[in-house]
């Protein structure tokens, strides 16, 4: 789907979300100093150390503006303050709402200075973004990443359309993998997706106890030098895109 810019709607602040829509939110993490303190206010003490973490303050400044934008999204449905939020981690350390009978589903992806949120209910969801780099070794990535029918399909392209594809393999599979929510012990070498997507049956095979059309992946162009897709349990329903 085309992410033109006339479909992107201004947020009022106070959010709705129906049982089956899935709202994608954009931000541009390149903020003035001033926003940036104002974010980081809102920020719990295991944020704000976090943050303390990264060694240049534009890696420091980006994860302050995305963690602090994610609450301010969050608060509109929630009906709460951005501080007020708390956050709860699985196992594998992927972020829920940690609230009473939760039903919001949520996730997080950023590269370059820009963010896409996801935000759904009751069904996981998982979003990446990637700014597209055109001098990136994609085959031999692909050969530590991807499976063997995505490898053989990546190599059968021409040379000219191997970079755009394996970007659109990728954040598809990381869509997945963060939608399934075990991190890096979920294996991207043991699931296999389209090479060109056309609808949102776009995923082909994944470990046993995973059924394939239990999941739909559907690719987001966000702007020009990027792509980003999103993953999320059963059929994809509506979408709208907020900024």
């Amino acid at each position: 789907m085309d992410l033109r810019q006339d479909i992107w709607q201004q947020s009022s602040g106070q959010q709705s979300l129906k049982d089956g829509e899935i709202h994608i939110w954009r931000a541009n993490l390149n903020q003035e100093s001033l926003s940036v303190q104002q974010f980081l206010k809102t920020l719990s003490a295991d944020e704000k150390q976090k943050a303390d973490k990264y060694y240049f303050d534009k890696d420091r400044n980006h994860f302050i503006v995305a963690r602090g934008t994610l609450r301010k999204i969050l608060s509109g449905y929630l009906g709460i303050a951005p501080n007020e939020i708390c956050f709860a981690y699985n196992l594998f350390g992927k972020p829920i709402l940690d609230v009473k009978n939760n039903q919001f589903r949520f996730n997080v992806s950023h590269s370059q200075g820009l963010a896409l949120f996801a935000i759904t209910r009751e069904r996981e969801v998982g979003i990446d973004l990637e700014f597209i780099r055109s001098d990136f070794a994609v085959l031999k990535t692909a050969q530590s990443f991807f499976s063997e029918p995505e490898i053989s399909a990546l190599k059968n392209l021409p040379t000219e359309l191997q970079t755009a594809a394996f970007f659109s393999i990728w954040t598809r599979k990381e869509a997945f993998i963060k939608a399934v929510g075990e991190g890096f012990s979920y294996p991207s070498t043991k699931f296999t997706v389209s090479i060109m997507p056309k609808n949102s049956h776009d995923l082909f095979r994944t470990r046993e106890f995973q059924k394939v059309r239990d999941w739909s992946l559907m690719i987001l162009s966000c702007q020009a030098d990027y792509t980003a897709a999103l993953a999320i349990e059963g059929k994809i329903q509506t979408v709208s895109y907020w900024l």
